[in-house]
């Protein structure tokens, strides 16, 4: 199945829409002009098929969903190895709608969290991810979390009362705000909840395994 980046429609089906109505626009015209007169008006006009594929995520944490054949991919960070993603690809069709539809909802939530980071400020907001990818982690005063990664973040987050600066410790204290601490474990908690559902939700005829990445 074709991986495409683009979030939403992709080229090929917008392209694919245009045509079927440029199509049914001409069908449109010659039945109103020949309307009162006794000539066949039905055009041969060939089956456009819309190919769509819905696409969402950030670094690499996604899916994606062939509305036509209903193959999917999922993707999301592994627990143990810095900057490796679980993927998992298979069809919706074949008893994965629960599971799917769940990693869907949590990879929503991470996006939007990500947009509500303001994702334009790419430096800021890449360096805090990668460092999450990388599991590091996260220094409470003169002790570690002991876990890294997304559950790492969350719980650094709910260990601390400066939540503010810990976030500011990973991106500029010019960045940091309450709002986007709060985004941040937004963002990191529906990851761990998209991880879970990958690695331990029902899955059927499918394939599974691990690929390095941001």
């Amino acid at each position: 199945m074709e991986i495409v980046e683009t979030i939403g429609f992709t080229y090929e089906g917008i392209s694919n829409i245009e045509k079927m109505m440029i199509e049914s626009y001409k069908n449109a015209m010659v039945k109103s002009k020949y309307k009162d007169q006794n000539y066949n008006t039905t055009l041969d006009v060939p089956e456009v098929t819309t190919h769509v594929v819905k696409n969402k995520g950030a670094y690499d944490n996604y899916y994606t969903d062939d509305w036509t054949t209903r193959n999917f991919v999922a993707q999301a960070l592994t627990y143990s190895s810095p900057h490796r993603y679980f993927k998992r690809t298979g069809n919706v069709l074949n008893g994965n709608d629960g599971s799917f539809l769940y990693f869907t909802d949590q990879i929503d939530i991470y996006e939007a969290g990500m947009v509500s980071m303001e994702h334009f400020k790419f430096a800021e907001v890449a360096a805090w991810q990668s460092y999450v990818s990388s599991l590091g982690l996260y220094f409470l005063g003169t002790a570690a979390s002991t876990m890294g990664g997304s559950d790492g973040w969350v719980g650094a987050l709910s260990q601390i009362a400066n939540t503010v600066g810990i976030l500011g410790a990973y991106t500029s204290g010019a960045y940091a705000t309450k709002d986007r601490v709060n985004f941040s474990k937004q963002t990191q908690q529906a990851l761990s909840n998209a991880q879970t559902v990958l690695v331990y939700g029902a899955w059927n005829s499918d394939t599974f395994g691990s690929v390095v990445g941001f």
